[in-house]
């Protein structure tokens, strides 16, 4: 018999997901070229820059990829996934947010 999910687990795994929407929202806005949260031209043009659309484009993914990890660990078939990927992302993650956090 399959186990059951704890109601705070599910109530956990839907916090995350729905954290993540405003975050992901905002990008895809800008990526269609909106100006919300810009207070100036100069906002909304260095935001078309290449610089911040790719800087953009990456942090969807990203988000995205995060997304697809959470769901994938929470799922029975989650243990199948190669230690080395869990690894990767995790590592990947620490060292994105390490300059963050100093």
């Amino acid at each position: 018999m399959p186990p059951t999910r704890r109601p705070l687990q599910a109530v956990a795994l839907l916090a995350a997901g729905l954290a993540t929407v405003p975050y992901l929202v905002l990008k895809f806005a800008w990526l269609g070229g909106s100006t919300v949260g810009m207070t100036s031209a100069a906002d909304h043009a260095e935001m078309t820059g290449t610089r911040f659309v790719v800087g953009n484009m990456i942090t969807v993914a990203l988000m995205l990829t995060a997304l697809a990890f959470l769901v994938a660990l929470t799922r029975p078939w989650a243990r199948r996934v190669p230690a080395s990927l869990v690894l990767a992302l995790g590592g990947g993650a620490t060292g994105l947010l390490a300059p963050i956090l100093v």
